[in-house]
């Protein structure tokens, strides 16, 4: 701190007033007028860069749950391709996977080494489409004694090499040039010591719009050979291309050193400049500040505890809601955790999945009383991680010799998963067969990170204990009618929970470029779809097409348009209404979707639509709609996703003989809760009966079967 209040906040204008602060500071921070240098080719990882502006990549806590790259990480990286960089050194990626270690981090393994190379693949085309050329592509490392290993990994997979480096980067304090000054001594100390390859100095962001003179003047008088930008990438993606193309930043587009980015980071939140990639990142920050304790705290204490409490009659689950609420209000995080636990095996899950519009916070008396609820929602996520980070998440206590022959559970998804946990905590043995080689269903599957953090600590607290204790076995790749029968079940186990649930979307008809929304969404988790036409349209409104519209906008998409025959009172969407008001996401209600145009090869061309208008309100309020006569056209777009509602597979459906169905395709089951269906000894729940409900409604309607079975 110098004491001049006009130089702590950093108001240099121009070269020359910089220069004039480096003297009189007697700092050692070469400068230049010609930008040129910086464009100048150099050899980095046995190929030559184009030019020596390196972006690099800092934790964005944006990976899949096995830390493959989600669709922000491709976004992040392919955006500095496109932003003319010539080196592009990915973050600080770790070979060992160690779930609920901390923010959803990078990992390169054996299982995710596709999804890498499909990283690499987008960024390079990226690059080639932007500007004509390739880039050289670094995979940074957690751990520097890792490089061996990495490099036989990350290679195969389209990187040019690997960088244990960790260049020194400014911090930001209120004396920017002390944090250049910083920086460029680490680099020149590197230099000396006769590092091999090229050098890379960072810290160069404090100066903001003047940085890339800084960066020209190290490389010039060999200081350095790379100049990196790691904050200053992450603000302006197109930073390398004006400062070789223009020769100047604008000032408006640079890191202002705001720390936003930091904050979100140690939050585990997905990471990016807040704002000048507010589309994205403003309403990730503003979620963070939803989540503080005080406000919490604070609306927590709105409960007015009623007696008959309308919030827990409207929880599936049964929730004692002012209970929990009461006891976070009062500081006491075990109680309320334990309230939680007590009715709902997956709490957490629940709070990240929960349309508590329609249900808690619905039927909540403050929404009447003072225009809005009680956060129900918010208060359990910050209870459920407050009991993992305070070690009050222990599994249940598992009986020492299970009971009778054991109850067989099909399918790994909420409903199965709380079924299996509580038939083990009511002393059966449970073979839980799953079909994947992950627990957690469609949430695990397909919905993306930024809306549901990693499951799996929660799945393993609640099994854990029971699979070590040999009263739960788990086993992997089965399927109902392809590895496995009905009959044997009945033969083999006392009892058999079908809790499969539901994956075949309904279908608009074939074309090349239409495809059903939950293999979209678990293609961009997995990493394996990393980019989409301009122009997408998503058919239907409920959640499962809002989470594919937005993956769509991270994967790049101009336009979304979101096609809903209804209105808007009708959709079964549950999440803000601001999101329809973001650049390029289109609500199109009372727009129904009548079939595909395609080309002469099949290819999808566009979709043609028909405005409707609705009729007279029925009972429960809907108001069928009715065409428009003439009302018809055609959207074009380049990719179609189905999320029209799901219904049971046919394939599925063949191999439940004798298994009733209603006349909606569902398994009839018992009226009394209990998921019998028309077979003896034979239940189901989930979305075999409610078509894709809620998690909370899958997860109840587990626990009541473990309570029929036994």
């Amino acid at each position: 701190m110098t004491g001049n209040a006009e130089r702590d906040r950093f108001v240099w204008a121009d070269l020359d007033r910089l220069r004039a602060e480096i003297r009189r500071m007697a700092l050692d921070i070469p400068l230049a007028d010609d930008l040129s240098v910086l464009g100048e080719p150099v050899a980095v990882a046995g190929r030559t860069a184009p030019n020596r502006l390196c972006a690099c990549g800092e934790a964005g806590c944006d990976a899949a749950g096995n830390g493959a790259p989600g669709p922000l990480t491709v976004r992040r990286y392919t955006r500095f391709a496109r932003g003319g960089f010539g080196v592009i050194r990915i973050e600080p990626t770790a070979l060992r996977a160690e779930p609920g270690a901390g923010p959803p981090a990078l990992c390169l393994t054996p299982a995710t080494a596709d999804a890498f190379a499909a990283l690499a693949r987008a960024v390079r085309a990226a690059a080639r489409e932007a500007c004509g050329r390739d880039v050289v592509l670094l995979l940074g490392l957690a751990d520097p004694a890792d490089a061996a290993e990495a490099e036989r990994l990350a290679v195969p997979a389209g990187f040019d090499g690997v960088d244990a480096a960790h260049p020194e980067r400014g911090e930001a304090s209120a004396y920017p040039p002390a944090d250049v000054q910083r920086a460029l001594q680490a680099a020149r100390e590197k230099r000396r010591a006769g590092a091999t390859g090229p050098v890379m100095a960072r810290g160069f962001t404090p100066l903001r719009h003047l940085a890339p003179h800084a960066a020209a003047g190290a490389v010039a008088e060999g200081v350095c050979d790379l100049a990196g930008f790691g904050r200053a990438a992450l603000a302006y993606p197109g930073l390398a291309r004006d400062v070789l193309e223009r020769g100047a930043l604008d000032p408006l587009r640079c890191c202002r050193a705001c720390g936003a980015c930091d904050r979100l980071r140690r939050a585990g939140e997905p990471a990016g400049c807040v704002l000048t990639d507010a589309e994205v990142y403003g309403s990730v920050y503003a979620r963070m500040h939803r989540f503080s304790d005080a406000r919490l705290r604070t609306e927590a204490g709105r409960c007015r505890v009623c007696a008959a409490p309308p919030c827990r009659a409207a929880c599936p689950a049964g929730i004692d809601v002012p209970a929990f609420v009461s006891a976070f209000a009062e500081g006491d995080v075990g109680r309320a955790y334990a309230v939680l636990r007590r009715a709902n095996p997956l709490p957490e899950m629940c709070s990240h999945l929960c349309p508590v519009g329609l249900q808690c916070e619905g039927a909540c008396v403050e929404t009447v009383l003072n225009g809005r609820p009680v956060p129900v929602r918010d208060i359990q996520a910050a209870v459920c991680r407050a009991a993992r980070r305070e070690g009050l998440v222990r599994p249940a206590a598992v009986p020492r010799a299970p009971a009778g022959r054991p109850v067989a559970v099909v399918g790994g998804g909420p409903a199965g998963i709380a079924c299996a946990a509580a038939l083990v905590g009511r002393g059966r043995r449970v073979v839980l067969l799953e079909g994947g080689d992950r627990l957690g269903g469609t949430p695990e599957r397909v919905i993306p990170a930024v809306r549901l953090p990693d499951v799996q600590p929660e799945i393993e607290n609640l099994l854990g204990a029971a699979r070590e204790a040999g009263a739960l076995e788990v086993r992997w790749g089965q399927t109902l009618g392809r590895t496995v029968r009905l009959e044997t079940l009945r033969r083999e186990f006392a009892a058999v929970v079908l809790a499969c649930g539901v994956w075949q979307e309904r279908a608009l008809g074939p074309a090349a470029g239409a495809v059903d929304a939950l293999t979209f969404l678990e293609e961009a988790k997995r990493g394996v779809r990393t980019s989409v036409p301009a122009r997408v349209v998503i058919l239907a409104g409920g959640d499962c097409a809002m989470d594919a519209a937005r993956t769509a906008r991270a994967l790049g998409a101009a336009d979304v348009f979101v096609l809903y025959a209804g209105t808007t009172a009708d959709l079964h969407w549950h999440g803000a209404a601001e999101e329809f008001r973001s650049t390029g996401l289109h609500l199109l209600t009372l727009t129904e979707p009548l079939g595909y145009v395609t080309d002469a090869a099949g290819r999808l061309q566009g979709v043609r639509i028909c405005r409707t208008l609705p009729g007279s309100a029925e009972a429960g309020g809907t108001r069928p709609c009715a065409r428009v006569p003439d009302g018809e056209s055609v959207l074009a777009a380049g990719l179609a996703v189905e999320a029209m509602g799901l219904e049971v597979d046919p394939a599925l459906r063949a191999a439940l003989p004798g298994v009733a169905f209603d006349a909606r395709g569902r398994v009839a089951v018992a009226g009394d809760g209990s998921g019998r269906t028309s077979l003896d000894g034979v239940y189901a729940v989930g979305g075999l009966v409610n078509g894709g409900a809620s998690v909370v409604q899958c997860i109840a309607e587990g626990l009541r079967a473990a309570e029929a079975v036994t």
